[in-house]
């Protein structure tokens, strides 16, 4: 049996450590939350301009579609973004046994 003294300060830093794991998922959250906001506004932004067409001068066309695709392209990095944050906060809130149970092979879950 381990001592009362030995058990305490275990206890404290597991307390600690769930502490930071709820602290890190809860900025995942917000990180995720931020992201989804740039990626509407950004959104926004193109439709607004959509709504507008360009200038028929050649040299502000060609300023307008690229400035069209950078947006695009910048979207499509911000929802990727997004995706992986959200991936990684589901990943931590699992239980350690659920994760390890996926990696595993169905022969060894059954113990073959």
């Amino acid at each position: 049996m381990m001592p009362l003294k030995i058990l305490c300060e275990r206890l404290k830093n597991l307390n600690r450590l769930m502490r930071l794991k709820e602290m890190l998922v809860k900025e995942d959250e917000l990180s995720a939350e931020l992201t989804s906001s740039r990626v509407t506004s950004l959104e926004e932004i193109i439709e607004n301009f959509s709504e507008y067409p360009p200038l028929h001068d050649e040299d502000v066309l060609t300023k307008w579609n690229e400035l069209k695709d950078r947006l695009i392209v910048f979207s499509l990095m911000e929802l990727e973004d997004s995706h992986f944050l959200c991936m990684r906060s589901n990943s931590e809130l699992l239980p350690q046994g659920t994760l390890v149970m996926r990696l595993r092979s169905p022969t060894q879950q059954c113990g073959v």
